[in-house]
C-alpha cells in the first residue's frame, strides 16, 4: 500500500515578504499537496490552520484532483492579516517532523492596475469606402461555405457605404457579423513580479476600455484575439472547410503595473480583420464559347 505523503505547500513559488510571511494576493488561497487524496482522518488531524495566537481557525480542505488541497476559510483573511499553516508528518508517515509555513493576505498599497483599450481595424470596410465612392452599382462578395456555415456558399449584394448605414439589418451587417463579430478574449501573463500572478484572462466587446486590477509591482504582456466562434480559445482557423484564422494581437513590449496606480496601455490593441474587399463589377466576363471568326 502506497503511504499518503506530504509535497509541499501551495502555492509552491512564493517567496517572502518583509515579514518573513509568504504574500497572497486577493482571491488566492493557501493549500498542501501530497502524492494521493486523504482520507477523513488525515484531512482532520493532519492539516492545522492557525492565527498567529496559536488559536485554530475554522477552515475545510478542497480539492479537484485529489492531491492538491486549497485551504477554505469560514472567514476570509482580511488585508494584511496572518494564518499558519501546519502539517503533522507523524499523521503520514513522517513521524517526529512537522512542516509550518506562515501566509499573510496583501494589502492594497502594493497592488496596482493596468488599463487599455481593444479595437477591431476594420481594413476591409476602409477599402470599402474609398472603393464606393467610386460605385454606381451593388457589389458582389462571394463567401465560400466553410465561412457562412451553410450547405453552399452565399453571394451578397453589398450596397455603397452610405446605403448600407442605413439599414442595420442589410447584407453589409451580415458580412460584419461573420467577420467582426464575438467578444474580444484578452489575455495577462506576468514576465516578473514582487508576487508570483497566474495568467488572467477576461473579455469584453470591440472598442471597449478593459482594466486587469489588484497587480503587484511588475513587468506584464497582453495578447487579444477576437473570439468569433465565443469557445474561449484562440481557431487557428482550417483550409478545407475554409475558415479563417481568428484575428489577434500582441503587445510589443511589456506594461509596468505600479502599487496605487492606474496605468494606461501605450496604445489600443488592434486586432487587424482581413475580410473580402468590396470591388465594383466590371461588367459580365466575356463569353468565350462562341466560335471566332476562321474558327471551324
Amino acid at each position: 500500500t502506497t503511504r499518503t505523503r506530504f509535497r509541499g505547500f501551495l502555492p509552491a513559488d512564493l517567496g517572502r515578504d518583509s515579514t518573513g510571511a509568504r504574500p497572497l494576493l486577493p482571491g488566492v488561497q493557501p493549500g498542501v499537496r501530497f502524492n494521493q487524496s486523504l482520507d477523513r482522518t488525515q484531512r482532520r488531524e493532519g492539516v492545522r490552520i492557525r492565527d498567529t495566537t496559536g488559536a485554530p481557525r475554522p477552515a475545510s480542505l478542497s480539492t479537484d484532483d485529489g492531491t492538491r488541497y486549497r485551504i477554505q476559510f469560514e472567514s476570509s483573511l482580511s488585508p494584511g492579516q496572518y494564518v499558519d499553516v501546519e502539517v503533522q508528518g507523524d499523521v503520514f508517515a513522517q513521524a517526529d517532523t512537522t512542516y509550518q509555513r506562515r501566509f499573510r493576505r496583501v494589502t492594497r498599497r502594493i497592488l496596482g492596475e493596468l488599463e487599455g483599450r481593444v479595437r477591431v481595424a476594420d481594413t476591409a470596410r476602409e477599402a470599402a469606402a474609398s472603393t464606393d465612392r467610386a460605385m454606381d452599382d451593388t457589389t458582389a462578395v462571394r463567401l465560400p461555405a466553410g465561412l457562412t456555415g451553410r450547405a453552399e456558399a452565399d453571394t451578397l449584394m453589398v450596397p455603397p457605404v452610405d446605403a448600407a448605414a442605413t439599414n442595420p439589418d442589410g447584407p453589409r451587417a451580415r458580412l460584419d457579423s461573420l467577420f467582426y463579430g464575438g467578444p474580444v478574449a484578452i489575455s495577462l501573463t506576468t514576465v516578473e513580479s514582487s508576487v508570483p500572478v497566474a495568467p488572467r484572462r477576461l473579455t469584453t466587446s470591440p472598442g471597449s476600455t478593459f482594466v486587469f486590477d489588484q497587480l503587484p509591482d511588475g513587468q506584464y504582456q497582453f495578447r487579444a484575439y477576437l473570439d468569433r466562434n465565443e469557445n474561449g480559445r484562440w481557431d487557428v482557423g482550417q483550409i478545407q472547410p475554409y475558415r479563417p484564422a481568428e484575428p489577434v494581437t500582441w503587445l510589443g513590449e511589456p506594461v509596468e503595473a505600479r502599487p496605487r496606480w492606474t496605468t494606461e496601455l501605450p496604445a489600443p490593441l488592434r486586432l487587424p480583420v482581413l475580410a473580402p474587399v468590396f470591388r465594383p463589377r466590371d461588367g459580365p466576363p466575356p463569353d468565350t464559347t462562341r466560335s471566332r471568326p476562321g474558327e471551324n
